[in-house]
């Protein structure tokens, strides 16, 4: 050193050497880094003293914290004296296979966490704010980090959170309902509040904007009333019941009716449609035929073995 020339070997992180002794602490949260992220106390500092290098892997582990639990396997392999290469082994084996099930179980957990931020958009009970708040979050908890245990803090926060914003949310659309309704009295429909209400508390904020609406420019709240042409359509459906076949192409194209479907009332640029429709229809239906006739021959079992080619 005194003359000048540079010790061999590679020098550890100055913050690894300070406080890798601290993750023996169970209650201890660590960056990647191994800095402190919660406040050192005397009685982090007694815990960690009192825990083994082994209980420390275990309890890193069974809370995701694989950083910590491979510096964990590190120190055990690097400076334990008598350190057991096979137990080594199973360790590193065993933070591997940790990790691997993690990320699938939070992969899952994301996806469910992002189609229930995507709902609730939908639905109104994000605002503009809250809304970038949640993206922000939901893209910062990636499964490729290494930190999982953190990642899943994350996505536990963003679940909480949705039901707290969505409450947020609807008190201060009803609040708005209020001011707008009582200023615009005598022009509304006299059921408006009692129908944007309904919509409000069913959580479907979207919906109750635009019955909002609807009702400040004079127009009558929805009804919920059934439609007769579902079950109109619905009985013509079951009329056929061999599906739609190349005789009822002929019969559109005639302008006759058949099973109660009437296609004489109907201009020829009508009839045409209706005609070029059912066959569309009758095409894609022998294509989908022709296609589960291949597809049972590749998977058909042979009843010997001499038709299957084999002696």
């Amino acid at each position: 050193m005194l003359d000048g020339k540079s010790l061999t070997g590679t020098e550890p992180d100055p913050v690894v050497v300070l406080n890798r002794d601290l993750l023996r602490s169970p209650s201890l949260r660590m960056d990647g880094r191994l800095a402190p992220l919660d406040d050192i106390t005397v009685d982090h500092i007694a815990a960690a003293a009192a825990t083994s290098w082994m209980d420390a892997f275990e309890n890193r582990l069974a809370h995701e914290d694989y950083v910590a639990a491979r510096t964990v396997v590190d120190v055990i392999a690097d400076d334990e004296a008598d350190a057991d290469p096979v137990k080594v082994e199973e360790m590193s084996n065993r933070l591997e296979q940790g990790i691997t099930r993690s990320r699938q179980k939070l992969r899952a957990f994301r996806q469910d966490i992002s189609s229930r931020v995507n709902k609730a958009a939908r639905l109104g009970q994000l605002g503009t704010t809250k809304y970038a708040q949640v993206i922000a979050a939901l893209e910062a908890a990636q499964v490729e980090r290494h930190d999982l245990g953190t990642v899943r803090h994350q996505l536990i926060g963003i679940a909480e959170d949705l039901p707290r914003f969505a409450e947020e949310a609807k008190a201060a659309l009803w609040s708005r309902v209020q001011q707008e309704l009582n200023a615009a009295a005598g022009r509304v429909a006299d059921n408006a509040a009692e129908t944007i209400k309904a919509c409000i508390d069913a959580g479907d904020l979207a919906t109750a904007e635009e019955y909002l609406l609807n009702a400040l420019a004079g127009g009558e709240p929805p009804t919920a009333e059934v439609s007769e042409h579902r079950a109109a359509f619905l009985a013509v459906a079951r009329s056929f019941g061999t599906g739609v076949d190349s005789d009822i192409v002929q019969v559109a194209e005639r302008g006759g009716s058949v099973h109660g479907l009437e296609f004489g009332h109907l201009s020829d640029a009508a009839r045409t449609a209706a005609e070029e429709g059912l066959r569309q229809w009758v095409g894609m239906k022998t294509v989908r035929e022709r296609r589960g006739a291949r597809m049972k021959s590749v998977f058909a079992v042979p009843s010997s073995p001499t038709a299957s080619g084999l002696s």
